[in-house]
């Protein structure tokens, strides 16, 4: 309440899952690292704290973001935020609506540490080679367990991926749509609720999917789809 009643916030707090949670062990989930094959191929890791053009884009509006997810007390926000730029994907250009397993990321990519810590290119590396099953027939349990494959049932596999080095993400997100990127998380995310949080800090430790940018009382600010679950931000 006392946040929420400074006169010069750019957002509001409120109670969401991480009530019951401290600093120490919100901080303690977040589970990205950026590792360095990922630099030897070409691609970066890009901070979102430049200026954003004026822009208005929001990809809920063209209707290919699935549902948030919540990757529970598991550090593999590295896998949710691969499997929903693939399920966005296929819902823009295969016009297919799936839920995606990222149980089968957490268990199955041999280069990342499950529930402690992952990188996104080896996920979408994963998913070119060997594909995805449904969350229907590989479920999210959110802790890691041994590598299966269910028997009769489909795979959804990516053609290619890649890393940009370009720095105009506005673009980027209008001519591919969402995108995986990499945050720097700090305790003031902990209960954010609405507004434009702008408390980042200098160690990328959080991946999410860019899913727009734009303007809100002359503040910019890009649009991310998170997966602590619809109980945390708008």
């Amino acid at each position: 309440d006392a946040f929420n009643a400074m006169e010069d916030r750019t957002f509001e707090m409120g109670v969401n899952r991480f009530a019951d949670v401290t600093a120490e062990e919100f901080m303690a989930l977040q589970g990205s690292r950026v590792d360095t094959p990922q630099y030897e191929r070409g691609g970066v890791a890009m901070a979102l704290d430049g200026t954003i053009d004026i822009a208005d884009i929001d990809l809920r509006r063209d209707g290919i973001m699935t549902p948030v997810k919540d990757q529970g007390a598991c550090g593999s926000c590295w896998a949710f935020a691969t499997i929903a730029v693939v399920e966005s994907y296929f819902k823009k250009y295969r016009s297919l609506d799936l839920d995606l397993s990222e149980q089968q990321l957490v268990d199955c990519v041999k280069e990342c540490h499950g529930c402690q810590y992952g990188d996104s290119y080896h996920a979408y590396e994963y998913v070119t080679a060997k594909g995805c099953y449904t969350r229907a027939s590989y479920p999210y349990v959110a802790e890691q367990g041994q590598c299966m494959t269910p028997a009769g049932h489909p795979r959804y596999r990516l053609y290619e991926f890649g890393f940009t080095e370009s720095p105009d993400l506005v673009q980027l997100l209008k001519a591919h749509g969402p995108l995986t990127v990499y945050v720097a998380v700090t305790p003031m995310w902990q209960f954010y609720k609405s507004g434009v949080l702008n408390y980042c800090g200098e160690t990328v430790n959080h991946a999410v999917v860019l899913a727009g940018a734009g303007q809100a009382d002359k503040e910019a600010f890009w649009l991310i789809k998170n997966s602590w679950g619809t109980s945390w931000g708008e």
